[in-house]
């Protein structure tokens, strides 16, 4: 598996936000950085790759842990903080449905706490360990 393999499980598992049983639905998922500006539909989620490490194994085994950091906007009249967690717990969910990687760990979640409110900025920092 490569680098953009495992980018692509991630936006595929990402674009299985739609609805039911989900608390979000999620209408956009990029591979790239994008802007708030950029942006017309709610809540869009971008994720771009921020660290490659490679790890040797005894066996012969080589594996590599990739960083991605996972940016979502959302937009709510009502409670921006809501809908941010609310997706947070999402896509937390969806990522730990993915059986194709060996292991996804969360390392930081971060929100903007409404100060763009209604927009707002959900930034999650997360690595995945894969097989070479």
């Amino acid at each position: 598996m490569d680098r953009k393999t495992a980018s692509d499980i991630l936006v595929n598992a990402i674009k299985q936000i739609t609805g039911p049983p989900y608390r979000s639905h999620v209408f956009q998922v990029h591979d790239e950085f994008r802007f708030l500006d950029d942006l017309n539909e709610w809540p869009t989620v971008c994720i771009t790759p921020n660290f490659d490490q490679f790890h040797h194994s005894l066996s012969g085994e080589r594996y590599s842990r990739l960083g991605f950091d996972i940016r979502a906007y959302v937009f709510s009249d009502m409670d921006v903080i809501e809908a941010e967690e609310a997706l947070a717990d999402d896509i937390e969910e969806a990522l730990g449905g993915i059986t194709e990687l060996q292991d996804i760990r969360i390392h930081e979640i971060e929100m903007d706490e409404g100060l763009n409110s209604p927009f707002g900025v959900l930034i999650m920092r997360v690595s995945v360990l894969f097989l070479r």
